[in-house]
């Protein structure tokens, strides 16, 4: 693997960075889930259908997913540090304007700002971490940070619903913008954070913009994309309805439903905190791709039995396991096929893959479930998990071309 001659900081210094980015990340993940959260409480507050208040969603979303490849430009010209701390300023600016929201259209605004904000996160994170991190601990660093997210992911509702039925949740929302804030002016003082963006003289505007949308266009970035669309179209897919699937199907209480998606969450966190320690093996991408491989037998397992409470928990918590065990190994790939100065905007690119994959997927899960075929979710998900742990172990052994 190479690196970029400036990561070479100290296990202090290093720790720090990845730290601080981690928790940036968490809180990117947290603001995604923190009005759809609050949707129960908002509906009755503007009298809107859910089917409204999904179309906000679906916009933020949207935006978040357009914005990835003009942010990771942005950070490939001025550095992780200054777009990451603008970006949060906009999330968190906006979780504040949908708190004060006098009626649905201007929530909605609020809700285009919140996603424009989140599309810096992906780009300008690894720009930093690649710059600043010693290669040796960069495994670790990618650990961390995808752990960071999965928590934000797993802790926004309990929390929001929690912080709303105190407080109300245009109070809950208001809050969580200013902590944001706070942790972005936190960012913004810190040194260590600096890193990506070019010492090189500029080329003309247009020239720069041709030549990394043809980096982008190359095979085994488009490769890295696909396998994002495939990867959360399962995990977007099971968070969104593995809880009714599992009521209906399976016979279990809402409980127990509920606690078999949280035990995927949590086991993928483990995974994702063991697979730090496999990027310093030669095959990783091999090690990942059959981790990959074994989630999606045990989701295949799940819609072809009629598992009850106990089975459920540990066939999720298992199939959750060994999709994180794979999440460190995927982002030092894109380290390895990206170039050392287009860093960010490849992983901008295949990070709006996961957009691609949020918005296709629970379209692809309802109309399953509408046309009587609910199992199909599980089968669906690990079908595509197959066809992501072979994209990943064919994009194992590329290497950037020299720039």
């Amino acid at each position: 693997m190479s690196s970029v001659a400036s990561a070479s900081g100290s296990l202090r210094s290093d720790a720090k960075v990845i730290g601080l980015i981690g928790i940036g990340h968490c809180l990117s993940h947290l603001s995604q889930f923190i009005i759809p959260s609050l949707f129960l409480f908002i509906k009755d507050d503007f009298g809107v259908s859910y089917s409204a208040l999904g179309f906000s969603a679906t916009l933020m979303f949207a935006t978040a997913g357009l914005l990835q490849v003009p942010s990771g430009f942005l950070v490939d010209r001025f550095g992780g540090k200054p777009v990451l701390v603008c970006g949060l300023l906009m999330v968190t600016t906006g979780l504040v304007l949908a708190g004060l929201a006098p009626g649905y259209w201007s929530f909605t605004a609020a809700m285009i700002f919140v996603g424009a904000g989140n599309s810096v996160f992906h780009p300008a994170d690894f720009a930093i971490l690649n710059a600043r991190i010693a290669v040796a601990r960069i495994g670790h660093a990618f650990s961390v940070h995808g752990i960071g997210g999965m928590i934000g992911y797993a802790s926004s509702a309990p929390l929001m619903l929690a912080l709303a039925s105190a407080f109300g949740w245009r109070s809950a929302a208001i809050g969580a913008g200013v902590v944001g804030i706070l942790f972005a002016l936190l960012l913004a003082s810190q040194g260590e954070l600096k890193g990506g963006g070019t010492t090189a003289k500029q080329s003309a505007a247009t020239d720069e913009v041709a030549q990394g949308m043809r980096t982008l266009l190359t095979g085994p970035v488009l490769m890295c994309a696909g396998f994002f669309v495939l990867s959360s179209f399962s995990l977007i897919s099971l968070q969104s309805f593995a809880v009714p699937v599992m009521v209906n199907v399976y016979g279990v209480s809402i409980a127990a439903a509920s606690a078999a998606l949280s035990g995927y969450l949590v086991g993928s966190i483990a995974g994702m905190f063991g697979g730090g320690f496999i990027v310093s093996y030669k095959r990783f991408g091999v090690i990942a791709g059959s981790s990959i491989v074994i989630s999606a037998l045990v989701l295949l397992g799940v819609a072809l039995s009629d598992f009850k409470a106990t089975g459920l928990l540990i066939a999720m918590l298992v199939a959750g396991f060994f999709v994180g065990l794979m999440n460190p190994s995927r982002d030092t790939i894109i380290r390895q096929i990206a170039p050392v100065k287009s860093r960010g905007k490849v992983y901008g690119f295949v990070y709006s893959g996961l957009d691609i994959g949020a918005a296709t997927g629970p379209l692809i899960a309802g109309w399953l479930i509408d046309h009587g075929e609910p199992r199909m979710i599980f089968v669906a998900s690990a079908v595509t998990l197959f066809l992501s742990a072979f994209t990943l172990m064919e994009l194992s052994g590329k290497k950037a071309k020299p720039e």
